[in-house]
């Protein structure tokens, strides 16, 4: 009889350090979303603030790490690593919030931005989506800056704000590549952002 309290005894020990011990699993080892994995482990989305910095159309923001576009609420807010003279994309995505006026009409985005290539790694695509409307793909070959040009349609801002999203299939370690020292996945530096209405079409 003793032997069988011995026994019984054993296996409650068992079941309570295996259950002390899948404790310990999750606080060491936590199952975050899908969304959380995403930006803050893997590095391949963004987490979505949708908030965004208010905004006067016409105006050049130039990101800087200690600038309110750079901050929580601002415009740089999700995915990017901002610098004191500028932005780097950081991961596989990123976003540019704007709020703006209501019914703005066209709107024009001008940036001035370089890429991360290099003779291995020699394009980096940028797939653009406008509050879920596909835009045309950019493709970049240089690592000059550029200024570039993509026109918004109205129906993408008229509810007073533009979520612009950003995608970098091509998003490499400069480390990778020979291109610096940094171990995570850029892909394109951003200088300024400009975001206008449309000039009207000439009358012919």
């Amino acid at each position: 009889m003793s032997r069988i309290r011995l026994t019984r005894w054993h296996w409650g020990a068992v079941l309570l350090l295996l259950a002390e011990l899948a404790v310990a699993a999750l606080v060491l080892v936590p199952r975050p979303s899908a969304a959380y994995r995403a930006q803050f482990i893997d590095r391949v989305d963004c987490w979505h603030a949708e908030q965004g910095g208010s905004y006067h159309l016409g105006d050049t923001v130039h990101p800087r790490f200690d600038t309110p576009e750079a901050g929580p609420d601002g415009i740089f807010a999700c995915g990017w690593l901002t610098l004191d003279d500028g932005a780097w994309s950081l991961g596989g995505a990123a976003h540019l919030y704007f709020r703006l006026p209501p019914e703005s009409g066209q709107l024009r985005l001008e940036l001035v931005v370089r890429a991360l290539v290099s003779p291995s790694h020699p394009v980096q695509r940028i797939e653009l989506e406008a509050d879920g409307v596909a835009l045309p793909t950019l493709r970049l070959t240089s690592r000059e800056f550029l200024d570039l040009a993509v026109d918004m349609p109205a129906e993408v801002v008229g509810d007073g704000s533009l979520d612009l999203k950003l995608r970098f299939p091509d998003a490499v370690s400069p480390r990778r590549i020979g291109a610096g020292s940094h171990r995570g996945a850029l892909a394109l530096f951003v200088q300024s952002v400009t975001l206008s209405p449309q000039a009207p079409p000439s009358p012919k």
